[in-house]
């Protein structure tokens, strides 16, 4: 949730009034004292400033959104679920192992800013907060003999170029914390933030026919032609659901796009479903992806990362399995990601990112 600090007041002062005695002998009455007065109050607590375009930022600034990079973060640990991601052996530089914290951590992955506008670094925390994490492990790939891309799955987890990536088992689902915050560690503390989380590669083992978004996502009738090998009904689709209390529009400058922005040029393949679990929202992929689809790199560096309907930097197809939403002074979000279909030992990758509102130098 979001962080709050309040204001801060320091009372009036207040000074008894002075009495002389009368010339004629009369006694007079002893000094009164002031009227009793309650001490001041500070006034409802409030946070920044969050919508109607309103800047934050000091005069010479200017609200913008800007987004993570992953390819400039450190990952001191890659323990998710106490699996050694990419790059990670226990006591190395990206350590892991069962003395270490189970988690994701991205150090300097981004710039936010607090209630003032002050900029601080970001470190980027993702950790299971409920119940099991089950990555994808198999030794070939079909029946070719050969490995798949996703041997040992948890090994993918980490970094992805400039996103970040976890690895889930098909027919498993996870929930993940994203926390926000200043640093890992001893003396590190949760920073509260505004801007939107992007998820990328959000796609299907098959071809569905729902025409999206409808909150019908997961109709078999919607996909007569998605069965395995045994002849069973079988999705094998990305979803990724994400709690009603965080998707909030920024409203925040120049940049803002909604609460949740799916792409109309081209249009979306995401299916939107806001009915099945009751305070959730759950994005299903509905569309065939392939590696070609894959993308490893969002980053527009001459503009904004959404303009015209679409992210600029991806290809096409990428586009469609994209999406994002807005959040406004959170301090972490929580996120489930499944795999639906039956169990096997192949799985998926959640692919993800953010961008955050901050201050910078306003140029004119």
């Amino acid at each position: 949730g979001g962080s709050h600090s309040g204001g801060s007041h320091s009372g009036g002062s207040h000074s008894g009034g002075s009495h002389s005695g009368g010339s004629h002998g009369e006694p007079t009455s002893p000094p009164t004292s002031p009227p009793v007065t309650d001490p001041p109050t500070n006034p409802p607590v409030t946070d920044p400033p969050t919508g109607g375009n309103t800047d934050p930022c000091e005069a010479g600034f200017k609200i913008v959104l800007t987004p993570f990079d992953f390819s400039k973060a450190t990952v001191p640990v890659n323990n998710l679920g106490d699996f050694c991601g990419n790059g990670a052996e226990p006591g190395g530089t990206s350590d892991c192992g069962g003395s270490v914290d189970p988690y994701i951590v991205y150090e300097g992955v981004g710039s936010g800013r607090t209630g003032n506008g002050d900029q601080i670094p970001i470190t980027l925390v993702v950790k299971v907060s409920s119940g099991d994490y089950v990555p994808s492990e198999y030794n070939v790939d079909g029946d070719d003999g050969v490995d798949g891309p996703n041997t040992n799955g948890y090994r993918n987890n980490g970094v992805l170029g400039e996103m970040g990536q976890v690895n889930v088992r098909n027919g498993h689902k996870v929930s993940l914390d994203f926390e926000f915050r200043d640093g890992y560690g001893a003396g590190s503390s949760a920073v509260s933030v505004s801007g939107y989380f992007a998820f990328f590669d959000v796609d299907a083992l098959c071809y569905c026919e729902n025409t999206p978004p409808t909150n019908n996502c997961m109709n078999p009738d919607d996909c007569p032609n998605c069965y395995n090998k045994n002849g069973e009904q079988y999705w094998g689709a990305d979803c990724v659901s994400v709690s009603n209390a965080d998707i909030t529009d920024p409203n925040l400058g120049d940049d803002s796009y909604g609460d949740i922005v799916l792409t109309t040029n081209p249009e979306t393949s995401l299916c939107m479903d806001s009915t099945t679990e009751p305070g959730r929202t759950i994005f299903y992929g509905t569309k065939k992806g392939d590696g070609a689809d894959n993308t490893n790199s969002w980053i527009n560096p001459d503009g904004a990362q959404f303009e015209n309907g679409g992210f600029p930097e991806l290809t096409f197809k990428q586009n469609t399995f994209a999406g994002m939403f807005g959040f406004v002074n959170q301090d972490s979000l929580q996120i489930d990601y499944e795999v639906t279909g039956a169990e096997t030992q192949k799985g998926r990758n959640l692919v993800f990112s953010a961008q955050l509102y901050l201050c910078l130098p306003d140029l004119g």
